[in-house]
Order: C-alpha cells, then structure tokens, then sequence
C-alpha cells in the first residue's frame, strides 16, 4: 500500500481457521533508489512489538518496544486484532514515523 511517491507499507501475514495468526507490517521509503526500512510492527518472540529505524545508522531506536504480549490461550484473537490495530496504526502514523527516521 502506497502511502506516497517513494514510501510504502508492506504487509505479510500468515492465517490459521480464517485468522490472522502472524503478522509483519513493515514501512520503508526510497531515498535516492536505495529502499531504507523506516518502522515495523510484528509478532516474534510471543510478543507483538514495533521498531522504529533511524536513517544513519539503521539502528532499531526502540528496541522490540512492546504493544501486547500474546498469551497461549486466545493467542489468535490477540494476533488478529493486534494486527487490525498496527494496520491503523502504520497508515495513521507515517508521516511521524519517516521524521523520526530522518531526524534520528
């Protein structure tokens, strides 16, 4: 999904009985034809968290930075609107998301 000119988000996701039960949404921009990563939130770990890069050095500034852990009982719900929530989420925060890339 196409959220400018030179910047994306990519989705992956895999389903499990019509569920979402694992997920990668991953924002990136083109800056003179090279493709930087920008933010991602994913599932890994039992755990659904983001990260967000910074354009000189590359470096994941937030660390895993956890929005839910995914408990073995009802994990597929939690995956699933966990995933609803980051898709909002990546599309409403994009612009701010690209400035703290940028700005480090």
């Amino acid at each position: 999904m196409y959220l400018s000119p030179s910047s994306a988000l990519s989705v992956r996701f895999a389903r499990y009985k019509g569920r979402i039960v694992d997920f990668s949404i991953n924002h990136w921009t083109i800056v003179e034809g090279i493709r930087f990563d920008v933010s991602r939130i994913d599932t890994q770990g039992g755990t659904i968290h983001r990260h967000q890069f910074v354009r000189s050095t590359g470096e994941d500034i937030y660390g895993h930075r956890l929005i839910a852990n995914i408990p073995a009982e009802n994990s597929h719900q939690v995956v699933h609107d966990g995933f609803t929530q980051a898709k909002k989420a990546m599309t409403r925060e994009w612009r701010e998301n690209e400035r703290r890339w940028r700005d480090g």
